[in-house]
């Protein structure tokens, strides 16, 4: 009982995550989202935990600036997603 209430806690934890990744990246091609707002601020800061490690390791192994997207974003995103069907899959 309690490992299915654990699990169910971390996909729904994972699940909110990749919603507010997916809201920043919206929000970051928009003028509220360059311009700083309260609510970007805060995805930000609920995001970036997840997102920094990833650029980390990326940074790593490409010229920092080289690249016209953001590479980490889109790797930290597919971990997530790995993660949740690994979670799923138990």
């Amino acid at each position: 009982m309690a490992i299915v209430f654990a699990k169910t806690l971390l996909l729904v934890f994972i699940r909110v995550e990749m919603l507010l990744m997916l809201t920043r990246a919206i929000l970051s091609w928009l003028p509220i989202g360059r311009a700083g707002g309260a609510a970007f601020e805060l995805i930000v800061m609920m995001t970036e935990p997840v997102i920094y490690p990833v650029r980390l390791i990326v940074d790593k192994f490409t010229k920092q600036g080289a690249l016209p997207i953001d590479i980490s974003f889109i790797a930290a995103y597919l971990l997530i997603y790995l993660l949740e069907i690994m979670i799923s899959s138990i």
